[in-house]
Parts: C-alpha cells; sequence; structure tokens
C-alpha cells in the first residue's frame, strides 16, 4: 500500500526540508508520497526545478484559496504562529482534495530518519489519530506546560473521527494559535492534551525509538550494532527530531539553540548528529548551486 506524508516549510527549513526527503528515500521501503506545501515562492520554484520523485510540491496559496477565516486568522498573528495555523487545514485539505488517501501522516521539516518508519503506522491499528508524547526527560520535565505531545509526528486516517477532530482543531487554531501560555493554550500544540479526553479513537505511539529529540535524549543510551544500525536504548532508532537546531554557517551547527543546557554527549552527536550534520552541508551545497546567493535565515 502506498503511503502517504506531508510536511510545510520556507527557505529558512528548505535544507532540513531536503535531509527529510533523503532519509525517507533511503528508510521507506513501501511506495510513497510526501506532499510538500511550499511556503515561499523559493521553495515552489526550486521543487518546480528540481524533481523529487516521492515529492509532490503545492503552494500555500492553494491552501488559502477562498479561506476567509486563514486570511483572517493571518492578519492578526506572527509569520510563525501562522504557519502553526496552518496544520490542521493543511490536513484537512489534503483529504479533500485526495480522498483516497486512507492515512496521512505529518512530519515537522526538522526530522531525520535512521530506519524505516513502518512501525510507527503498525501502532495506529484501528484507531483514527496517533500522537506521540515529548517523554521530557526529568530536567526537562517542566516543558510539559506547553504541551505533552509534540506536533512532531502525527498520523491521521481520513475517517468520521479524524475529521472531527482536524475540524475542531483547525477552529480552535484559527481563534488562537500564539506563541505564548494563555488560558491552558500555547501555539498549536497544546491543543493535542485534548484529543484524548475529547474524541474518541485516539492512541499514544509508544516506540521508544520515534520521537526522540533534545527533550528527553539524555535519558537514553546510544549505539550501533554490528551491521550500523542506530540504536537508542538497544531498539531502532526510528527517527530524531532536530527541534531548534541552528545552521550558523554551512561549516557551523549549534545542535539545539533553545535547549542549551541540554547535554550533548559524544555518543549522541557521533550516533544522530553527526549524519544530520554532514546531510545539512550536501544540501547546503547543493542549494547554493542552484539559487544565486542563497542563504537562510536560521
Amino acid at each position: 500500500m502506498k503511503k502517504y506524508y506531508c510536511t510545510y516549510f520556507d527557505r529558512n527549513y528548505l535544507a532540513k526540508g531536503l535531509a527529510l526527503i533523503e532519509s525517507l528515500d533511503i528508510h521507506e521501503s513501501c511506495p510513497y508520497q510526501l506532499i510538500v506545501i511550499c511556503l515561499d515562492t523559493l521553495t515552489l520554484n526550486f521543487f518546480n526545478f528540481v524533481n523529487y520523485k516521492n515529492v509532490k510540491a503545492i503552494s500555500l496559496n492553494e491552501v488559502e484559496k477562498n479561506d476567509t477565516e486563514l486570511k483572517r486568522a493571518k492578519s492578526n498573528r506572527s509569520l510563525i504562529e501562522y504557519y502553526w495555523t496552518l496544520t490542521p487545514t493543511i490536513l484537512l485539505r489534503l483529504f479533500e482534495w485526495y480522498p483516497w488517501i486512507k492515512i496521512i501522516t505529518y512530519l515537522d521539516a526538522d526530522l531525520f530518519f535512521y530506519a524505516s518508519p513502518d512501525p510507527i503506522l503498525h501502532e495506529l491499528g484501528n484507531n483514527s489519530v496517533m500522537l506521540h508524547e515529548h517523554r521530557f526527560s526529568p530536567e526537562q520535565q517542566y516543558l510539559e506546560r506547553n504541551g505533552k505531545y509534540n506536533k512532531g509526528i502525527l498520523c491521521f486516517k481520513n475517517d468520521f473521527n479524524s475529521l472531527k477532530v482536524l475540524n475542531w482543531w483547525r477552529n480552535q487554531c484559527n481563534k488562537w494559535c500564539y506563541h505564548r501560555l494563555e488560558d491552558g493554550k500555547f501555539g498549536d500544540q497544546l491543543y493535542l492534551n485534548q484529543f484524548p479526553i475529547r474524541f474518541k479513537g485516539i492512541t499514544v505511539l509508544q516506540n521508544i525509538g520515534a520521537g526522540v529529540a533534545p527533550w528527553n535524549h539524555i535519558q537514553y543510551e546510544f549505539s550501533e550494532d554490528n551491521t550500523g544500525k542506530k540504536l537508542v536504548n538497544k531498539k531502532p532508532l526510528i527517527f530524531y527530531h532536530f527541534h531548534s537546531l541552528e545552521i550558523v554557517t554551512p561549516e557551523i551547527i549549534v545542535p539545539s539553540k533553545y535547549f542549551p543546557t541540554t547535554p550533548f554527549t559524544i555518543d549522541i552527536i557521533k550516533i544522530c548528529f553527526e549524519q544530520y550534520a554532514q546531510q545539512l552541508y550536501k544540501n547546503f551545497q547543493k542549494l547554493q548551486s542552484i539559487i544565486n546567493n542563497f542563504h537562510s535565515d536560521l
């Protein structure tokens, strides 16, 4: 069965988005399509110029077309807050445009796969929606105020329960989606806490190899087996979420801008960051060879 993924990004995440694509190409064994909502013209033009066989690029204008609620939201929040607002609307649009899609998996653009994502979808089972927890390490537990669940990966079936969830989430985000804590809300993410309370058919991802990130990695043991497969607590490392990784220059990378006190051990750097940094460097070289004076604002 063909798998469908979606993500969105602008020029600032283009190098990271390409790394996500390249990691999926390596580790996704099934036929798949990644639908990329291009948040600026440069990103759309890039994908129109460079053919990635598993990528379908769509302009943000297509998502916004004839959506007065979305346009109203766009006028009263910052650009990043508007990007967050888009998440449920994008998912609803894709089910509307492509009704044959049975399951779609949303991916943040700064994920990178090290193994097959098959075990993730397997856990969805007969449920409609799959969330995954931050799994904060004890030192980062205070951050749960921003949300028990992380938006980095979400799975939705094209069914009644899922559409009910997405429509509720869209309505909430259109009304309020800001980069601050206020009355139990924070961006688009804290709304996820309400999913298991308000709706049926919600499951939570249990696989320890999915969702490793700066806010939880210090509690895990990283290693490689004799074939070079990357492991976390002796289980396959499926993906790492490189949240707030900052590219100062193509040669200088800050592992996590917003988690400066989080330890990054030699094992974490070797197992997770080394390969990703090398891929980002290659992507920057590629982008600079295609786009005159290419730079991002990360």
